[in-house]
């Protein structure tokens, strides 16, 4: 049975920090990667602006196939339309996924009480363990760095 990583993806440096700390689990873990890419719009949403997104994010997932071959890591894409979290969730449970990795960028104090964290959202519902990337740090943690938190 291989062991499955989910990665949620969706273009931002957040995500692609999460795809880097994924890609390095997968390679020490001889893991499989299915990265996650949601169509969502927050607005009253047609068949168009649905069709336009998942177009947006093929066109994205499509380089990260070619990071996982230089890496040697078997990288599986799929977009998928809904609510972010609910959608990670889902697929996590539906490809068996032993762990979920998603980004998570620094917002404002104003930002956190305006909008819900999908990170956040995720841990609620996620049927794994999930690892969070903090796109603050663009390598390892130190010891140093502890203090901060």
């Amino acid at each position: 049975m291989t062991y499955r990583i989910l990665v949620a993806y969706n273009g931002t440096a957040a995500a692609d920090r999460a795809f880097e700390v994924a890609l390095d689990a997968a390679r020490r873990f001889d893991a499989c990667l299915h990265v996650l890419a949601v169509a969502s719009a927050a607005e009253v949403e047609t068949h168009i602006m649905h069709d336009r997104l998942r177009v947006e994010c093929a066109a994205y997932l499509r380089p990260l196939r070619a990071r996982g071959d230089a890496a040697h890591v078997d990288v599986e894409t799929e977009v998928t339309e809904g609510i972010p979290a609910c959608e990670i969730a889902d697929v996590a449970r539906r490809v068996g996924a032993e762990m979920i990795v998603i980004g998570h960028r620094q917002r404002s104090l104003l930002r956190r009480c305006m909008e819900t964290s999908v990170a956040k959202r995720v841990l609620d519902r996620a049927p794994c363990m999930v690892l969070v990337a903090n796109q603050r740090f663009s390598q390892a943690p130190t010891a140093s760095d502890s203090t901060r938190l």
